[in-house]
């Protein structure tokens, strides 16, 4: 794929003094690979923990551990790593000082950074808080009708027992809803503040998880169908768009629980969906930009049900998604920059249209899945594994890189168990990949006692639908 465009972004880039501000070590590493290769000063890590596999060795940058408490779930460690740069030990600061003594670095952090600094060096791409906002799921509905994007029935409400027992019976079709808080503690994702809900037991679970946290709750109907998301991109002249990613989101039977594992671009929706997402994100950045000068790359996420896709939230930032999708193209980084130098404001000569076009023929002649999670538990005795699986007539089975279908990769972290399963291009296009992750954590849990537990995919109406038809 050319990469006229990425030269320009390195050329901007390369002298710059980098602090890498991420909330595991091992997940700066990337980073630090492409500052080197490009030549850039020695960068500064500074994270909370190691994390689940290999972090920059000393020879290639600093690295300065918080080393704080191992937290509970994803967003309890975003949100005490957060915490920890607002107020950093002394000992953190001096050692960003005695690397970045003039004080000229600039900060590359989380994509869901927002506009501040550490110690008084300014992160690259930070977002507006009016442009944080725009995530509240409680608030998002308004903002699909007055950008005339269809969705599906919805109902906010206080946090209380009598309101949420109402909503959902008004709002339910039959599967139950789903239940989302609104960002008053701060955004959320990864199914971390949101709960499917059928029985009257697990909406008071509900309750009790929405009340410390929130004050007003999102009830909308549980959508049969994959969940996916569109990616666009506004630049100041026109919005771009890609291709759908899957969202791997996995059930647990008898719980309200759902499992978020990341994303694949193996599954395709049938094309007149696919175009209706793509105009969905640009009708949508348009809309974003003339109304909150919005710029860079936001997300749509949301279920293609069998009356088409129905949008679920707004991500005002890069999408992990939009990573697995281009990290086949040797471009996932540069991409992260291009975006951060938009939000900035910075004035390119890249043409947007013809990014469009190059991203989108890539990503759909070479697809990728890259499905994941940190599992709370980690088995006595669990090493760093790599290994690759082959499936032959519904058994999952170790094999030779060659014929492997997935790479597995189990790092033991301080959260728990880090699980990487990578999908190789022997797998089929066109299917949900959930299927199969499925399967993978139920071998995984006989073979290194996981204890995952059965986890159950999302359905394919559309896949379905035709298989009847074709009878």
């Amino acid at each position: 794929m050319p990469k006229y465009w990425a030269d320009e972004v390195r050329e901007l880039m390369k002298d710059q003094k980098w602090l890498i501000a991420l909330a595991h070590a091992a997940a700066a590493t990337g980073w630090v690979k492409l500052l080197n290769f490009w030549g850039a000063p020695k960068p500064f890590v500074l994270s909370a923990w190691l994390g689940g596999g290999p972090a920059p060795g000393p020879d290639v940058a600093d690295v300065h551990l918080l080393n704080l408490e191992p937290p509970e779930t994803f967003m309890d460690g975003i949100k005490a790593f957060e915490r920890a740069l607002e107020e950093l030990p002394q000992d953190a600061v001096q050692a960003i000082r005695d690397w970045d003594p003039e004080g000229s670095a600039r900060v590359l952090g989380p994509f869901y950074a927002r506009a501040h600094d550490i110690d008084g060096r300014a992160y690259l791409g930070g977002r507006p808080l009016a442009w944080q906002a725009l995530e509240d799921k409680t608030s998002v509905d308004e903002l699909w009708d007055l950008a005339g994007i269809p969705r599906s029935d919805s109902k906010v409400v206080v946090v209380s027992e009598e309101s949420l027992k109402h909503a959902h019976l008004e709002i339910d079709q039959g599967l139950g809803t789903v239940q989302a808080a609104d960002s008053r503690e701060g955004f959320h994702g990864g199914a971390s503040l949101l709960r499917w809900v059928q029985t009257p037991e697990q909406q008071s679970e509900a309750l009790e998880l929405f009340t410390p946290v929130a004050d007003r709750v999102r009830v909308m109907p549980f959508l049969e169908g994959i969940p996916c998301s569109i990616h666009g991109m506004v630049f100041p002249d026109q919005t771009i768009s890609f291709r759908p990613m899957e969202m791997v989101v996995l059930r647990r039977p008898s719980s309200s629980k759902l499992l978020y594992a990341r994303a694949a671009s193996f599954w395709d929706p049938p094309f007149e969906e696919r175009e209706s997402m793509r105009k969905i994100a640009k009708v949508l950045g348009e809309f974003l930009r003339e109304r909150y000068d919005y710029r860079g790359v936001f997300t749509v996420d949301g279920i293609m049900t069998a009356d088409g896709f129905r949008p679920t939230e707004l991500n005002p930032r890069y999408g992990a998604a939009l990573a697995v999708m281009t990290g086949p193209m040797g471009i996932a980084h540069e991409l992260v920059f291009l975006n951060y130098l938009l939000v900035e404001g910075s004035l390119l000569k890249l043409s947007a249209g013809r990014l469009e076009e190059e991203i989108l023929e890539f990503a759909d002649t070479t697809r990728s899945g890259r499905v994941g999670f940190m599992h709370p538990e980690k088995p006595p005795g669990l090493e760093s594994t790599d290994l690759w699986l082959k499936r032959d007539k519904g058994v999952w089975t170790e094999s030779d890189e060659e014929f492997a279908d997935v790479r597995v990769l189990l790092d033991p972290a301080e959260a728990g168990t880090l699980i990487n399963i990578h999908f190789t291009p022997n797998t089929p296009i066109g299917r949900s990949v959930a299927p199969w992750t499925c399967e993978i954590c139920t071998w995984l849990d006989e073979r290194f006692k996981l204890n995952i537990g059965p986890l159950e995919p999302a359905k394919d109406v559309h896949q379905a639908r035709s298989e009847l038809e074709r009878g």
